[in-house]
């Protein structure tokens, strides 16, 4: 119902499901036949996967050609014709072959009763409309061609052993066909049939067919390959035969969707509301709060943290936050005498009256396991016109009967849809149809290779019969919840404290002792000793990882790299561009855009850029920064590539790149100083310089602003490492100072919580001559787990909770800043989300003990683990641990593990236990 699931136990089928999720507004889309092109006989790979698609809706006939297909199999010519009937609304698909082995053959979206206009003498020819062929027992029989029978996802067509398949396909670029064609000689209309290339794939999906009486649309998506699904999908084309819904251009409706629990979902809007749907006695976790109910059906929509509206039924208590929220509301009932699944349209005993469009109708029956919801597009009288776009759930074709039982070779793929507690149920008591009105109540379902369905009454079904499964029925009643705005009690409307903003600045590769705040006093940084000033130093403050795509992924997730699986550092274009950190994962702004926040990311993302995994898409409202682990800070190239974007786009904006990303976090502070923000600062730098960023004859030397130096008393033009390095850490603590002062401008800076601190620790660049950071007192430094890799400098500022000038020596880790992020804006770490880091914020506001008993670490051939002042590394995945007494021995240099034996093997004890319970 308008474009989504309402229940756990209500929805459309996989397919279908993510169309409506990711694509269309109010419509399912119809499955368009994609035929193998080519290589079709060799036993790996698809070959090529033909789509077809129209720039205009209105469609009547045109045909292309080649010469080129099949031509290893014999066939003279390959011509392709495709037909939108509008006198019958069905979309036919005509395939002819000539030579080889093959017939002429066609079909089309909903089957065989297909009136071929356009195209003489289909009928004398052996393909899908020859009566008395059973095409699926021809499959791998009809010359050479390979069927896939009994594949999930496959329909066996009334064709030449070719089927509607519902997984990808892969292509091959060498066919593409244009044709242009009139409607009665009056509407020019230009069709296209193309292969897509190599590096594309073809999604669709399928629902009952087109009709006049109802605007169905039939898709056609088209995506990126990559190795790791989920892959992007880019809208190509619609089939809108009939255009009363449609609207140009498909808009999608969800941002989120997140299961609560049985019976309960929570859909996050893209216009910015919230709608919690409740179907049964359930206590859950919401957008909202705690929420309590007791009833049939329930629907809350919200905006921001709390609800505003309700639709219920049979509702005997809604509670949030432990406040009655709800009374009642009226309900409309009646009982169906009239169902037309074709529009979509249900008629009623008795009419009703009042503005009902967009509400929800509930219907249900004694026979049905599983009662139904719709929304309400319009009312006439005693008709209601459902927000659907067939109330067929599905159809297949008998394939055999046994007794009263009908096995169909369509396994139906609204089973494997959304979780729930027997896929199976949902179709007993519905209706299943068949040619010339046949009808008969469905007993039970059982899913398999084949759909074996028990009904009522089998003898009126024959073999070959095709078959429909219909969700609504004469006798169901109907009831329809008239909303009511929620009224909370006084206390609860008066003003909330306003939430703090979040400011969370990382430094790239910056080293312990690089800051002058911890012991460097040759390196300038003002800004970020004035942090201190005014908050809390945390000296024993580590990065989950001592790598920069690693130690990000880490941040954003609050999770070990061993449970959310990205644990390497991406490697050039391919590696930077791809999927990088699993789109499964949950990242921080998607937990705290819903609770009111405006979120932006200005800098170095490094956790991958393949369509779905971009900030944009994870997130943040804002995205400016670049994709890769480094660019250059003028040019902004990776590996000569340009590497700057806004969104998703690529973009040319010249400047400093550490400017530009304070400013344009600054414009977004200032943009949304009115509502709590969440601003993500990763600057690039001071990361050492890249060589293949540089053109040749091009010097490889760090790079800042002219006043960085002038800072030192230095020219722009220096060449000494150490110089240039210290200039990058003055002009990124010069843009830190910028953004403070911003806060201080606006009257912002006791409301907003600051961090800073480096994703990892500073490289030892020996071999490049580029020795210059400095991990002081800590031995070694990046991508090993001695402490220079891992402890880094961090700063937390709060005014008036965190006490300035303070000192934090407890042990704590970057995966902490997620939980702390989520509680101080008010929410609560969903329940199936297992999160690592723990809240420190009454560590750095009251001083109490860490909350964590032990750390872990595990990094390439390095392992590590600290408890207390005590500390293990094995830098050898075959060589032993040592013992470090961090306290009195910083640098790691005396192994303890001979004189303090059983502390050894209890860690190691410890170590090997936590590694046996990550996934990764």
């Amino acid at each position: 119902a308008n474009g989504y699931e309402l229940s756990y136990d209500i929805g459309y089928g996989l397919g279908s499901t993510h169309v409506h999720c990711g694509w269309a507004s109010s419509t399912v889309s119809h499955c368009l036949v994609t035929v193998d092109e080519k290589n079709q006989f060799e036993a790996e790979g698809s070959g090529g996967s033909l789509l077809a698609f129209a720039d205009l809706p209105s469609v009547q006939m045109v045909e292309a050609e080649s010469a080129n297909s099949y031509t290893e199999e014999g066939v003279d010519e390959y011509r392709r014709t495709l037909a939108l009937m509008s006198e019958g609304g069905y979309l036919v698909d005509v395939f002819h072959v000539r030579g080889g082995t093959q017939h002429d053959f066609g079909f089309g979206s909903i089957g065989t009763e297909l009136e071929p206009y356009g195209v003489p003498d289909l009928k004398d020819q052996e393909g899908s409309l020859t009566e008395g062929v059973n095409w699926a027992d021809k499959i791998g029989k009809d010359g050479d061609i390979i069927g896939y029978p009994n594949k999930p996802y496959w329909k066996p067509p009334p064709g030449n052993g070719y089927g509607f398949f519902f997984d990808v396909r892969s292509g091959s670029p060498e066919v593409d066909w244009v044709g242009t064609w009139s409607i009665d000689g009056k509407i020019p209309t230009q069709f296209r049939m193309h292969i897509l290339g190599e590096a594309d794939e073809a999604i669709y999906a399928s629902a009952p067919g087109l009709y006049p009486s109802k605007p169905l649309s039939s898709y056609v998506m088209a995506r990126r390959t990559a190795k790791v699904a989920p892959l992007e999908s880019v809208f190509m084309a619609v089939y809108e035969p009939f255009v009363r819904y449609a609207s140009g251009e498909v808009q999608p409706v969800i941002e989120k969707t997140r299961r609560l629990g049985p019976g309960a979902i929570e859909v996050i809007r893209k216009d910015g509301k919230t709608d919690v749907v409740l179907t049964e006695k359930c206590t859950v976790k919401t957008s909202f709060g705690n929420v309590k109910f007791e009833g049939d059906f329930a629907l809350l929509t919200g905006e921001g943290d709390r609800p505003v509206r309700a639709e219920s039924l049979g509702c005997n208590r809604l509670e949030v936050n432990g406040k009655s929220i709800f009374s009642g509301t009226g309900v409309l009932t009646a009982k169906v005498v009239g169902v037309d699944p074709v529009a979509c349209r249900v008629r009623l005993d008795h009419p009703v009256e009042g503005d009902l469009e967009n509400l929800i109708a509930i219907f249900s029956n004694p026979d049905y396991s599983r009662t139904t919801a719709y929304h309400i597009a319009n009312v006439s009288g005693e008709v209601l016109e459902l927000q659907a776009n067939s109330l067929v759930l599905g159809d297949g074709r008998v394939q055999s009967i046994e007794g009263n039982t009908l096995i169909s070779d369509v396994p139906h793929e609204y089973a494997r849809s959304v979780p729930r507690k027997d896929s199976t149920l949902f179709f007993d008591g519905k209706r299943l149809a068949g040619p010339s009105g046949k009808a008969t109540k469905i007993l039970s379902t059982d899913q398999g290779d084949t759909l074996r369905i028990e009904v009522e009454d089998a003898s009126d079904f024959e073999v070959g019969d095709s078959i429909e499964y219909v969700d609504l029925s004469v006798g169901d009643q109907v009831r329809i919840a008239l909303p009511q705005v929620l009224r909370f009690p006084q206390e609860k409307t008066s003003k909330a404290p306003k939430k703090p903003n979040i400011v969370l600045i990382t430094a790239d590769n910056l080293g312990y002792g690089d800051v002058g705040c911890y012991g460097n006093d040759q390196v300038k940084t003002p800004e970020i000793d004035r942090l201190v000033e005014q908050g809390v130093q945390l000296t024993d403050f580590y990065t989950a990882s001592p790598t920069c795509t690693v130690s990000r992924a880490c941040l954003l997730t609050g999770r070990y790299p061993q449970r959310h699986g990205l644990n390497i550092q991406l490697p050039g274009i391919e590696g930077n561009y791809g999927e990088g950190l699993s789109q499964s994962e949950t990242l921080l702004p998607e937990l705290l855009k819903p609770l009111g926040y405006a979120t932006g990311c200005f800098g170095k993302w490094n956790i991958g850029f393949a369509p779905g995994s971009r900030p944009t898409e994870r997130g943040f409202d804002e995205f400016f920064g670049h994709a890769s682990g480094n660019i250059d800070y003028y040019t902004h190239v990776y590996n000569l590539k340009p590497d700057l974007h806004r969104g998703t786009e690529t973009v040319e904006v010249e400047g400093y790149s550490t400017d530009l990303f304070a400013d344009e976090a600054i414009d977004f502070i200032k943009r949304h100083q009115d509502q709590p923000f969440f601003v993500y600062l990763p600057f690039n730098a001071p990361h050492f310089p890249n060589p293949k960023n540089k053109r040749p004859g091009e010097p490889c030397i760090w790079q800042a602003p002219e006043k960085a130096f002038e800072a030192y008393g230095w020219n722009e033009s220096e060449t000494n490492p150490k110089r240039g390095y210290y200039a990058v850490i003055t002009a990124m603590d010069s843009a830190v100072g910028r953004v403070m002062g911003t806060l201080d401008d606006l009257g912002l800076t006791e409301d907003t919580v600051v961090i800073f601190y480096s994703d990892n620790g500073a490289f030892m660049l020996k071999d490049r001559g580029l020795e210059v950071a400095s991990n002081r007192p800590f031995r070694d430094g990046g991508v090993t787990l001695y402490e220079g890799g891992i402890r880094v400098p961090c700063i937390v500022r709060w005014p008036g909770r965190i006490e300035a000038g303070s000192v934090c020596h407890e042990p704590l880790i970057s995966l902490d800043w997620f939980p702390m992020a989520v509680h101080l804006a008010g929410g609560e770490i969903p329940e199936d989300l297992v999160v690592d880091g723990q809240d420190p914020i009454n560590t750095l506001t009251e001083g109490v003990p860490s909350p964590h008993d032990s750390l872990f670490f595990e990094y390439r051939n390095f392992r590590a683990m600290r408890e207390g002042r005590y500390k293990i590394v094995a830098s050898d995945p075959d060589g032993g641990f040592a013992l470090y007494d961090l306290e009195t021995d910083s640098g790691e240099e005396i192994d303890l593990g001979k004189e303090e034996p059983k502390r050894l093997e209890r860690m190691k004890d410890m170590f090997e236990n936590w590694r046996a319970e990550m996934p990764h």
